[in-house]
């Protein structure tokens, strides 16, 4: 058994990042999940509901947060990392916490990208969000839908895509980076 890949997810639903390395945090994998796009009252969008986000690319460098369209219709976009700025209220699934806005600029890139008023948003250090009492008592998260690290391994995807196959030989097999996992292990 080996680590066979490491992926972070800066804006979460937005592409991912394969990483040599990455700190393990509290809340996951460093930089994962940090921001998120949000629709004008709050509620995180993801690819489910805007599958434009698949088109949406993430780089980091020290101070900024790029993006960029990968149909080449917009310019990229560069996000100074702050840790202030104006607080809103947004909501992943059932919690609720506040966040950093990141600003017009951004949003309005967005908006014209998904086609929806939205905005970007950042993890305020200053609200954790804890994640689910029942299942994880204690622990915090980034925007991830729920627990700060999220594996999977290569012979729980062949296996369902055996199961695929044997009830539909026509469709089509399910890749790994469907599931946005942070560590895929190798079997």
């Amino acid at each position: 058994m080996r680590v066979g890949a490491l992926w972070i997810y800066p804006v979460k639903s937005c592409r991912g990042l394969a990483v040599e390395h990455s700190e393990v945090t509290p809340k996951g994998l460093s930089r994962d999940r940090e921001w998120m796009v949000v629709d004008e009252a709050g509620r995180f969008l993801t690819q489910r509901t805007h599958p434009q986000m698949t088109q949406i690319r993430v780089s980091l460098e020290a101070d900024h947060l790029i993006l960029s369209d990968c149909r080449d219709v917009l310019e990229p976009i560069a996000v100074p990392r702050s840790t202030t700025g104006p607080k809103r209220e947004v909501r992943i699934w059932k919690t609720q916490t506040l966040a950093l806005d990141e600003g017009d600029v951004v949003a309005d890139w967005l908006t014209r990208l998904l086609d929806t008023p939205c905005r970007l948003v950042r993890q305020s250090s200053d609200y954790p969000r804890p994640t689910d009492p029942e299942y994880a008592p204690g622990g915090t998260v980034s925007f991830a839908d729920g627990y700060p690290l999220l594996l999977t391994t290569t012979a729980s995807l062949a296996d369902l895509n055996r199961r695929i196959q044997a009830s539909d030989p026509k469709a089509d097999p399910v890749s790994m980076r469907q599931f946005r996992s942070n560590i895929v292990v190798e079997l």
